[in-house]
């Protein structure tokens, strides 16, 4: 929203306005930090539970907490499955007395499925001035180069589908979010809003792509984005896991010495997967100029193109692979930053 000087007018909500607030609603669901799904199942059996509670006093807070306006009548909402989605913190006992008003007047079946995204403690973005953005996508997430659903990343390279900011972030930059339309992700890969910061990123996506039409011209979609792996498994328990080796400081010396102590291979025993047969262990392949990266990239099928210098994935210029297994790094055989076409110092 912008009120323009000298203006007494209401500010106007604008489409990108409007845009983020709902990809801002979507993304609490996609990034989760506990995210469960209750099926008719559980619905049923959380029903049964309640009728037979002795505390009859729970039951009626329950009731007093539910929003009266609902109708769960089985054919009152339309379309015919609708999600429930319940926000909450790490309160056990309020979480419990949510989903009791809820399971008390649902009417069971799949057709209503119940979300829990529960939040906790471990808002990485928040505690790490270093860290731009979360985002729930991979840009290589080919099924034939990540596996792990539960492998967190650094990542120099900011993902445009399915993320979150802080609300500081958006004090900083958001007076100048583009307003033409299309190509905002490009936007915030610009140095000025980049400010030398990375994104945290999953090695499997948890988020996915549909839009072969749009303002992005379909670039890329047929061969690169629709092929894209998208993670149907349960959330991790994100809650009760220490998620500070993604800070800066404890992420980058472990990352810089595996990658150091990988095994160096070429890349044609990566593509023929022989570069298992002689040991075990990291792999890297080395490359030597921009150029060549690109290379690399189109003889593996990923994605041949730098945004402001940095390649898709990219840690300090080294994109990682999960290949059969095994990781694999693509790394430059000189020093830089984020921009590898900005060579540090020997």
């Amino acid at each position: 929203m912008r009120r323009s000087p000298g203006s007494s007018r209401e500010p106007r909500l604008t489409t990108s306005t409007a845009v983020l607030a709902v990809a801002s609603a979507l993304i609490l669901l996609m990034l989760s930090f506990n995210a469960r799904l209750y099926f008719s199942a559980a619905c049923d059996q959380r029903l049964q539970q309640l009728a037979d509670e002795k505390d009859r006093e729970l039951q009626r807070l329950a009731r007093r907490d539910l929003v009266a306006y609902v109708d769960w009548t089985p054919g009152a909402l339309t379309p015919s499955r609708i999600a429930v989605l319940v926000i909450a913190y790490n309160r056990a006992s309020y979480l419990d007395r949510a989903l009791g008003s809820v399971m008390l007047r649902h009417p069971g079946g799949a057709n209503w499925p119940v979300y829990v995204s529960q939040d906790g403690e471990n808002d990485e973005v928040a505690r790490d001035d270093t860290l731009l953005a979360v985002s729930a996508f991979n840009d290589n997430g080919q099924p034939r180069y990540s596996s792990d659903t539960s492998a967190l990343y650094r990542s120099d390279f900011f993902p445009g589908l399915g993320w979150l900011l802080t609300r500081r972030l958006w004090a900083e930059i958001g007076a100048g979010w583009p307003e033409e339309r299309g190509f905002w992700d490009d936007w915030m890969r610009e140095p000025p809003q980049r400010q030398g910061r990375a994104s945290i990123r999953p090695e499997t996506s948890r988020s996915r792509t549909f839009g072969q039409k749009g303002t992005s011209l379909s670039q890329f979609y047929i061969k690169f984005l629709a092929p894209i792996q998208f993670s149907d498994q349960a959330a991790p328990a994100w809650a009760g896991r220490n998620l500070s080796f993604l800070l800066k400081a404890a992420y980058d010396p472990p990352f810089a010495a595996r990658v150091a102590a990988a095994r160096e291979v070429e890349l044609r025993r990566v593509i023929d997967r022989s570069f298992t047969a002689s040991g075990g262990g990291d792999v890297v392949v080395r490359y030597s100029t921009p150029k060549v990266l690109l290379g690399f990239c189109k003889q593996l099928g990923i994605m041949e193109d730098l945004k402001a210098g940095v390649p898709r994935t990219a840690y300090h210029g080294v994109i990682p692979l999960r290949v059969g297994g095994v990781m694999v790094f693509l790394a430059p055989s000189f020093a830089v930053d984020q921009d590898i076409t900005q060579r540090k110092p020997p």
